[in-house]
């Protein structure tokens, strides 16, 4: 096509467009037969005019592609180098989904670029589009595709493109008028009309797409833009004459007018002080992090809200309306707007606020919080459906019919809920023997908190169950499986993946400590549920003789998807409780997220029928504070639920920051112990023992060296006989070795001080820590701005040092290894989980034909075989009665004293073979003292050169040596730098008398 061809096609089809919106950086024209909205924007139904050139260009395309079905056309106007529109899918809910859109491209060429927006799956791609060439998108390819227009630089723009793109679009569904309902008697409703009320909204952009026709008589709507709060004077004349005002904007005075909260309310307050309407204001909604990336936007939010909720409980005719309903989900790709669901649903809920407040409708009655946000008084919040009163006013006295219990049975399931409390985690106690502690927690990714909980293993140490849901774990894609996941003390998890194939949002793991049972008594429990449900994830384990009792507990861990029907998962969980029936009289527990909000009990339909279904199962609810708590939210959606009240002695929630989630710590008691049948890994836990440590410092070198060149050893070579020499010497060099290096006992741990410290962290970073630790407990319980402010700035604070603390301290380590390849691998393989054994169930059959499976029976089966092989050869030996020929004594020679020779030894080989001695975990004693002692004397090495040929003179082994050194296992000598310590160890006799000793 000739180019003053292509200018006058350009110019015909610019002239005949009115553009009804204009952007920051190009124009747009809409036409259609019905309305088009779309994030960011919107345009009015109008036809095509029938001599257009717009219309002509449809003509012509419907004529070549007559499989193409379309109803609307956009014309964007791309006219300077600037001109572009950025990645965007046209998903919109009211186009077509089987329909096809088609853009045609007049004028210059342009780039569009299209993207492939999976993750994983990330392409791009580039095609330059020319002068009347089209191009076909399908509506379906909008899910995984977007596509943009990105700018040119100047001397690469070849002049004016305009861009015509043709849709299908439904037809919108409105939804029907709201009528008030009668009042008063029939007769009366018909001669009386009621008055027309006049309501005025003022929004910005947050919906400019309300339809004013929702409300109908006797209401009047009308609505108007209001993009700043500081513009209401604009409006005066218009507010004066409604009777209601709503008013939905503050996010660009905020954003971009740069106005304080402080400054929006009093101009806000005095402004409606001046009228005799009532006003409604619609709190600012948060932004999401991708619009907020600081969070600083949000906080002036929050603040901005916090002020009109204390105008409104202060004022007679303004009110805060708060809708807790809106989340993410609501949200456009900007973060900032609303989407097509989001804008629907705000338009809904202002036509029921609006109705409400008119007295037009009945509404219900509601907490605070409910329609405010109030948070700051969190311990009036509770969920407590059980209590007597409360049940008769809800549902009647149909209870008395329903079932038998007394109300003693009830007032204790109330009790236990009002007794419910947030907790510090530093007030929980570990669990004794005849308790069973229960941890559950939505811990949003095991993988990158496990190593939290690493760090922090004496806190989970307490608990005897933890039950981990929305793990988003997969243990076969993990880099050394299922190990990266262990966790001390506690034996391999229970490890259940997420219901989807992407491994992300669900996924289920338990661990069980090894105090609570042994691993032959961990049993995973079949129940006959439908395999190809999703609508829930559950884990069904069995614990048999839990705490050494001969109870069996049966725990339920379980997560339901905000995205799965909770009507389903309801059904789902009916199925499980009655699958659950013929173990009634087993304890049994359910932990987990079910994703649905208790502390709404009273106007929820799906928090009362999960209640009601469990609770015709026997299983009450246990949790009554809430579990999630953000800036504008406190929810309870996190639940545990018992058949046997009488069994529990807690249940609080947790203020342990991991993740957005509380914890919820269970008390369960499991009867009267047997401590004869105690595992040996409860031996561990409770009957530790405080040992006696040495310093091994260069100042305790030097005197020890002092001892040994001032020791003349005289009385060691005047003994006679080399085991007497032996205890000579080994006494000498104790007394030396213990006044060089006296034993230390324990110190008294300090105020803050960990069970288990790790070396980074030092006092004073434990004490602010704690503080950290308290502070967020106070803004949990109390989460005013003064306390959420305070506990930011200390999170920081510790996370900043802590990691500081971390690196310099690794850095020092690898430094000080830095020739030791396997003590770096070592550190590293620490650092990342590696090295942990699978754990298995031993199964060993002794001579009586008996199994023994648990670690403990097992290892005593060994000692005894290994430690009695002596005498039941002996035994054997003595008990033969065979009958002896004799005539052997003729084959024996006479004895020889030189049938065997040993050389003696020297000062020089016993100082050689002392100098090539290394420290390794298997000796009982520290090495560099009697290097020290070698090195700084010649009559060191002469005296027990001396000793050594005695004994080979004599054939005598001196009886002092013949006994082992038992080390216990969970000893390590790995100590820090300047506080390296060694622990005494016990001696075990071999068959011989000898004195006790440490070397």
């Amino acid at each position: 096509m000739k180019d003053k061809e292509k200018m006058k096609m350009r110019e015909n089809e610019d002239a005949s467009c009115t553009y009804d919106r204009t952007y920051r950086n190009r124009r747009v024209a809409f036409y259609g037969e019905f309305p088009y909205r779309y994030p960011g924007g919107h345009h009015k139904a109008r036809p095509i005019a029938e001599n257009s050139y717009l219309k002509g260009i449809a003509n012509e395309l419907s004529k070549s592609h007559p499989t193409l079905d379309f109803n609307s056309a956009m014309v964007t106007k791309y006219d300077s180098p600037d001109s572009s529109i950025p990645p965007h899918s046209d998903d919109e809910e009211c186009i077509v989904p089987d329909s096809s859109i088609v853009t045609l491209s007049l004028g210059a060429a342009r780039q569009v670029i299209f993207r492939r927006k999976l993750p994983g799956e990330y392409k791009r791609q580039v095609i330059t589009v020319e002068h009347g060439q089209v191009y076909v998108m399908s509506r379906a390819s909008q899910e995984d595709w977007d596509h943009s227009v990105p700018p040119v630089k100047r001397a690469d723009f070849q002049g004016l493109r305009l861009s015509v793109t043709f849709r299908l679009l439904r037809k919108p569904t409105i939804a029907p008028p709201v009528s008030a309902p009668p009042t008063g008697n029939s007769s009366t409703s018909k001669t009386t009309q009621a008055p027309i009320r006049k309501v005025l909204i003022l929004s910005d952009s947050k919906n400019m797409t309300f339809d004013c026709s929702l409300l109908s008589e006797p209401t009047v709507a009308f609505r108007k833009n209001l993009f700043y709060l500081r513009d209401l004077e604009q409006h005066s004349q218009s507010i004066a004459q409604a009777d209601l005002v709503l008013i939905s904007a503050g996010i660009n005075d905020l954003r971009h007018g740069k106005a304080d909260p402080i400054t929006l309310h009093n101009h806000l307050a005095a402004f409606t002080g001046r009228f005799k309407s009532h006003f409604i204001f619609d709190s600012v909604s948060p932004v999401a992090m991708r619009a907020d990336r600081f969070n600083g936007l949000n906080t002036d939010i929050s603040k901005l809200n916090e002020l009109m909720l204390e105008f409104s409980l202060r004022s007679r005719n303004f009110k805060l309306f708060d809708n807790l309903n809106f989340g993410l989900s609501h949200l456009a790709r900007d973060g900032l707007h609303l989407n097509d669901s989001g804008k629907s649903s705000l338009s809904q809920c202002w036509v029921m606020c609006i109705l409400i407040y008119l007295g037009i409708r009945k509404g219900f009655d509601t907490n605070s919080h409910d329609l405010t946000g109030d948070y700051d008084s969190l311990s009036t919040l509770r969920f407590n459906p059980y209590h007597r009163s409360h049940v008769i006013n809800s549902i009647g006295n149909t209870l008395d019919q329903e079932t038998d219990l007394s109300d003693d049975h009830w007032d204790g399931i109330s009790n236990l809920l009002t007794n419910g409390k947030y907790q510090e985690p530093r007030h929980v106690d570990t669990s004794t023997t005849e308790e069973l502690k229960v941890l559950s927690l939505n811990i949003r990714s095991l993988v990158k908190n496990i190593s939290i909980i690493h760090e922090d293993i004496t806190f989970y140490s307490k608990f005897d169950v933890l039950c981990f849901c929305e793990t988003n774990c997969v243990a076969e894609n993990l880099p050394n499986g299922i190990t990266d996941i262990f966790i001390d003390g506690f034996h391999e998890p229970i490890h259940q993946p997420p219901a989807r194939k992407s491994g992300k949002g669900g996924g289920l793991v338990t661990y069980i400590n090894k105090r609570a049972c042994d691993s032959q008594n961990i049993e995973k429990l079949k129940v006959n549920v439908d395999p190809n449900d999703y609508s829930g994830e559950f884990q069904f384990l069995k614990i048999h003789n839990c705490k050494g009792s001969n109870k069996t507990m049966i725990i339920v861990n379980f997560y339901r998807s905000p995205s799965k029907n909770p009507k389903n998962f309801i059904d789902l969980l009916d199925n499980i409780a009655r699958g659950l029936d013929r173990h009634s009289r087993k304890q049994i527990m359910f932990f987990g997220d079910a994703n649905i909000d208790l502390i709404k009990y009273d106007t929820d339909i799906n928090g009362q029928n999960v209640i009601d279904i469990l609770a015709k199962h026997s299983f009450a609810q246990l949790v009554s504070k809430p579990t999630r708590i953000t800036d504008h939210s406190a929810t309870l959606i996190d639940h545990v639920y018992t058949n046997n009240i009488e069994n529990i002695s807690s249940c609080n929630v947790l203020t342990y920051n991991i993740s957005d989630h509380l914890p919820i710590a269970t008390t369960i008691k499991v009867g009267n112990v047997s401590h004869s049948r105690r595992t040996n890994s409860d031996s561990y836990r409770y009957n530790i023992t405080k040992q006696e440590t040495r310093l091994f410092r260069e100042a305790n070198h030097q005197i020890f060296e002092q001892l040994i060149q001032a020791e003349t050893w005289e009385d060691v070579l005047n003994t006679e006989g080399s085991s007497s020499k032996y205890n000579k010497f080994f006494e000498v060099y104790t007394k030396h070795y213990n006044t060089a290096y006296p034993l230390k006992s324990q110190r008294i741990r300090r105020k803050f001080e960990r069970s288990d410290p790790k070396p980074w962290i030092l006092p004073w970073l434990e004490e602010a820590c704690a503080r950290k630790n308290k502070l967020f407990h106070e803004k949990i319980t109390k989460p005013t701005s003064e306390n959420i402010a305070a506990y930011e700035r200390h999170e920081k604070f510790c996370k900043k040092h802590t990691d500081a603390a971390k690196k310099r301290y690794y850095k020092k380590q690898f430094e000080k290894f830095k020739d030791s390849t396997k003590k770096q691998w070592t550190i590293i393989n620490g650092l990342l989980n590696r090295g942990k054994k699978l754990t298995g169930t031993y199964r060993l059959r002794d001579s009586g034909g008996s199994f023994v499976s648990t670690e403990s029976a097992v290892a005593e089966k060994f000692n005894t075989y290994f430690s009695g092989i002596a005498a039941n050869i002996k035994s054997q030996i003595s008990s033969r009665r065979t009958f002896d020929p004799g005539g052997f004594n003729e084959y024996l020679l006479g004895p020889s004293s030189q049938s065997i020779y040993l050389s003696p030894t020297n000062a020089l080989e016993v100082n050689k073979t002392i100098s090539s001695l290394k420290n390794k975990s298997t000796l009982d004693s520290k090495i560099e003292p009697i290097k020290i002692a070698n090195n700084c004397s010649d009559k060191f090495s002469c005296t027990i050169s001396n000793i050594v040929n005695s004994s080979f003179a004599e054939g005598i082994f001196p009886h002092a040596l013949k006994t082992a050194k038992k080390r216990d296992p969970r000893d390590s000598d790995e100590g820090s730098e300047d506080d390296s310590t060694d622990g005494e160890d016990s001696d075990i006799d071999l068959g011989h008398d000898s004195d006790d000793g440490d070397d």
